[in-house]
């Protein structure tokens, strides 16, 4: 017969292997090669479509670098992509798009970019610039956040 203390031991020892399994990986982004970035787009979209307001286009390198300092050592876990297409669709989104040149060229991907959502709610799909990865969310809601850079790109050149 099994002894119930050996039962025991066994038992704990499943559930901290299943724990560890089921946990969903979580790190702190970490920003190294984005300083490249000579444009930023950013688009307003609601629901499946794009918003009736224009794109806004940051030229400005400070700006674009400020922006990507704010989001940098935000904490993360993977997610799935159709969990942020679901949210996406949900809520007013606002898409970060970097690029490394001034010229925006239709079809390619873009260098670097992460989205958030009017909740504050951050999405990443790239890891560094040419990165993609598997979609990560924050942690946390950074709504503060969603407003610090609206108020930072007030005065930039909207582009229809």
């Amino acid at each position: 017969m099994i002894s119930i203390k050996k039962l025991l031991i066994s038992l704990a020892f499943l559930l901290i292997l299943l724990s560890a399994c089921s946990e969903k990986k979580k790190e702190v982004t970490k920003l190294e090669n984005v300083d490249s970035s000579e444009l930023l787009i950013i688009q307003k979209v609601e629901g499946n479509s794009k918003a009736t307001e224009d794109n806004i286009i940051v030229k400005d390198k400070k700006k674009i670098e400020q922006i990507l300092a704010m989001v940098d050592g935000i904490k993360v876990e993977e997610t799935t992509s159709k969990y942020m297409m679901d949210e996406m669709k949900k809520h007013t989104t606002y898409m970060f798009n970097f690029e490394e040149d001034q010229g925006i060229k239709s079809g390619e991907n873009v260098a670097y970019a992460f989205d958030i959502l009017e909740d504050g709610t951050i999405f990443f799909t790239h890891k560094d610039v040419h990165s993609v990865q598997k979609p990560r969310i924050s942690i946390e809601k950074h709504k503060d956040l969603l407003k610090k850079i609206q108020m930072l790109t007030e005065n930039e050149q909207k582009q229809k």
